[in-house]
């Protein structure tokens, strides 16, 4: 990545950080991953607009594919369908940063991000959520909102769209209108119904509107009479193969969005 970046002519590239990620199994690693990788999706979307070097577009362009394909490649490990979107959700450097700074346990000189991000958002209702249910959340910091001064919104994020709802009681609703029905949704409390920077007091955090319950059978010749053991070598594979897609796309959304803020103040 480092030598693509230079060869779009950066010449300061961010170094590489060192990351921590939370996960104790195969199945809490693959859960991560996807959303980790769906990020990495966001975050080149949100810093096209920002990138006025055409040779530094085409250098994310190339990369955003590939976390594209990442990102499918997870999801249907996970039984999630690929691709449930006909479009992508982008972010802004600041929801981006939001979410992968709890990853970072350091960082070489000049290589963290500069951008200030939003105190953290939980959901304790869980990734899985339907349309028209309610959801349960609270940002890390309790003093980030004060709802004796504004009147706060849970606003949702879902490819080019956006929705909102009212938060109350430590949950809202996940609306059932101006989101897609499937998919990973991003979800922000906010002063208003939108996920503008100035605007957003936590998160944002995910919920996942598909429906866990994705296979796909492709019959191969011969494939009956394989041994069941051999199923698990593609697995490992994949692993193993999700295990660094995860780390290239947390370090890859942080140096999208470095290079996307130096060409816009450049």
């Amino acid at each position: 990545m480092t030598a693509g970046l230079k060869a779009a002519g950066v010449t300061n590239p961010p170094q590489r950080c060192q990351y921590t990620f939370p996960y104790t199994d195969v199945q809490s690693f693959l859960g991560l991953s996807q959303v980790v990788e769906n990020v990495g999706v966001s975050a080149y979307l949100g810093a096209a607009g920002d990138i006025s070097n055409p040779d530094y577009v085409t250098a994310a362009g190339s990369i955003l594919t590939v976390e594209a394909r990442h990102n499918a490649f997870v999801r249907l490990l996970n039984s999630y369908t690929p691709a449930p979107q006909p479009f992508d959700t982008p972010q802004s450097a600041a929801n981006v940063v939001s979410i992968v700074t709890p990853f970072f346990t350091s960082c070489p000189e000049g290589s963290a991000p500069s951008i200030v991000g939003h105190p953290g958002l939980t959901i304790s209702s869980g990734l899985a959520a339907k349309q028209g249910e309610t959801i349960k959340l609270a940002p890390t910091n309790s003093s980030a909102v004060d709802l004796s001064k504004y009147k706060v919104y849970c606003t949702f994020a879902s490819g080019l769209d956006a929705a909102y709802s009212d938060y109350t009681d430590g949950g809202c609703q996940v609306p059932s209108q101006n989101i897609s029905s499937e998919g990973q949704i991003y979800v922000a409390l906010s002063r208003w119904t939108t996920l503008e920077d100035k605007f957003v007091l936590a998160g944002p955090s995910f919920i996942d509107l598909t429906p866990q319950n994705t296979t796909i059978s492709v019959p191969t010749p011969g494939a009956a009479a394989a041994s069941s053991s051999s199923s698990a070598a593609p697995v490992s594979s994949a692993v193993a193969s999700a295990s660094n897609a995860v780390s290239s796309a947390v370090s890859a959304a942080t140096s999208v969005v470095s290079s996307a803020v130096a060409s816009a103040t450049a």
